[in-house]
């Protein structure tokens, strides 16, 4: 193979490696006003899915819960991915007013409220392990936003459950991946391919 078509196949590697931009699904949950930018559920049904997150395709998910349960389905071929809260920006709620979004009460007046969100991942067909289960009290509008990272590739469904919400309680949640990095092995092929390059043109002068 000739310097120039090594060159050739280089650049292609890292074009493939930092890849282009994102492509996002992002749903609002019938029961709270529209989120911009978002496709509103017309399904009054619980359960969702958001189809597969990788480093490049993330999913977004404003919801509303009661005393009852909310479940997110998706994939996901990555080695880390995350479930994260959305914070700082300003998200509409039922009737027509503005709060931050993020965990929030719909009524400004009631005690705060407890949210759990558990995450299952499907072994086999129907079958599910808890990977991890965590309750926020409301309202939670910033800090850490990560509720569960780290997790590997599978098929994977997020649970969100009101204790006890008679109000209603606004979450906003993205599902996100980390792109895998390049291994260290093509990182040195591709300086070496790089180096012969470089020796040509001298060569060639």
């Amino acid at each position: 193979m000739s310097v120039k078509l090594l060159l050739a196949a280089g650049a292609a590697a890292i074009a493939l490696a930092g890849s282009a931009s994102a492509a996002t699904v992002k749903l609002t949950e019938t029961g709270r006003d529209q989120v911009a930018g978002t496709i509103v559920l017309s399904d009054p049904g619980a359960q969702y899915n958001l189809g597969t997150v990788t480093a490049t395709e993330s999913a977004a998910a404003y919801g509303r819960v009661f005393a009852s349960q909310d479940s997110y389905n998706f994939q996901t071929t990555e080695a880390n991915t995350e479930v994260n809260f959305v914070f700082g920006g300003l998200a509409l709620q039922g009737g027509g007013t503005t709060a931050e979004s993020g965990l929030l009460r719909t009524d400004p007046l009631a005690a705060p409220k407890s949210v759990l969100f558990t995450l299952l991942n499907e072994t086999a067909p129907t079958i599910f392990n808890i990977v991890g289960s965590i309750a926020f009290d409301t309202p939670r509008t910033s800090g850490n936003p990560t509720i569960f990272g780290g997790f590997g590739p599978g098929n994977y469904q997020l649970l969100v459950s009101g204790q006890g919400v008679s109000g209603g309680v606004l979450y906003d949640l993205e599902f996100s991946a980390a792109p895998i990095p390049l291994p260290a092995s093509v990182l040195l092929l591709l300086g070496a391919i790089g180096g012969l390059g470089v020796a040509s043109r001298r060569k060639k002068a």
